[in-house]
């Protein structure tokens, strides 16, 4: 299936998963954090109606982040996102769409990092529309 911890790239290791859930995003987060690599790189957005409060916390802290949008009228606001993501200590910067935010990942990330995408199935979806199926 596609966008479920399908690796886009191998070099940076790039990654997406449309789990947006606490139980889909505990399972994504544990795989992230077992990844051996020196700096992990996460383009994360939300939709308005998930529990952000609540799988926000199970993100690893010492990653980058990207925070974004989808192209959607329900996407919360990358404003947002970042400011629940700094409430639980992670750190990163606002871009306004999924392109933006994997571009700039990309252009830090060197070949041994790991790249990942993901929070919600349209941010997923976003990565998909603009880069194509691999």
């Amino acid at each position: 299936m596609h966008g479920r911890w399908e690796i886009l790239s191998d070099s940076p290791l790039t990654i997406c998963d449309t789990g947006h859930n606490i139980d889909g995003l505990s399972y994504v987060t544990a795989q992230l954090k077992a990844i051996k690599c020196p700096q992990l790189h996460i383009v994360l957005g939300f939709v308005n109606d998930k529990d952000v409060e609540h799988v926000m916390p199970l993100f690893p802290k010492d990653a980058q982040y990207y925070f974004t949008n989808a192209e959607i009228p329900r996407a919360m606001p990358a404003e947002e996102v970042k400011a629940y993501g700094e409430k639980f200590g992670l750190t990163g910067e606002i871009y306004e769409n999924v392109p933006s935010a994997y571009e700039s990942a990309k252009k830090n990330a060197s070949s041994s990092d790991t790249i990942f995408i993901g929070g919600s199935t349209f941010i997923v979806g976003d990565y998909f529309k603009h880069y194509g199926f691999q």
